[in-house]
């Protein structure tokens, strides 16, 4: 593959075949992929809190429910 520099940025570089920008900057690229990564496992994690809460909200709601129906 060939690679052409990009103004202004040393650790740019652009494939001559495919025109994408790429960096050669692995270290930061590295760091990048695992903050992304914990950021979709903390909205994951988020997603299913929030679930677990409704269902709590819900199961309360049924015990109300199964309480009064058996004190009357």
């Amino acid at each position: 593959m060939e690679y052409l520099k990009v103004r202004d940025h040393k650790d740019l570089i652009r494939d001559k075949n495919s025109k994408a920008i790429l960096t050669k900057d692995t270290e930061t690229l590295n760091k990048y992929k695992e903050e992304r990564a914990l950021r979709l496992k903390l909205a994951s994690i988020a997603e299913d809190y929030d679930g677990l809460k409704s269902e709590v909200g819900e199961m309360k709601e049924m015990l109300k429910l199964i309480l009064e129906r058996t004190s009357k």
